[in-house]
């Protein structure tokens, strides 16, 4: 699951993941992502940091707090200092926090320590 208000981003990084062979699940909003979270039953929530109504972190808490998310890996993406939202992103149990200038590989490195973290659990 993808969590980007940014259209023309959304698009962009569900490219990318798709190409790496992800199946991925495109939510334009944070209720959004919240409605379809049952249901989606996702192995990995990559969200953005600012949104509207909801921010990234809102959404986080809200996901820990049912328990179809309460387990579920999360990566930031964010435009925003990373540094200054690192520790409370780690607070509620985000895997790595990431600055969507980064290379790719920053992400996708990202991912797989995410999973990897998941699947030792």
């Amino acid at each position: 699951m993808v969590v980007d208000d940014n259209a023309a981003y959304l698009e962009t990084i569900s490219k990318i993941l798709e190409s790496w062979g992800y199946k991925v699940l495109p939510i334009s909003c944070g209720m959004a992502a919240l409605e379809a979270l049952e249901e989606a039953s996702p192995s990995l929530v990559i969200i953005d940091y600012l949104m509207p109504e909801m921010d990234g972190l809102e959404l986080l808490r809200k996901l820990r707090e049912v328990p179809a998310g309460r387990n579920v890996p999360a990566i930031f993406l964010t435009a925003s200092d990373v540094a200054a939202l690192r520790k409370p992103a780690v607070a509620l149990d985000a895997s790595a926090v990431i600055s969507k200038t980064a290379p790719p590989d920053d992400l996708a490195t990202a991912i797989q320590v995410a999973m990897h973290s998941r699947e030792a659990s």
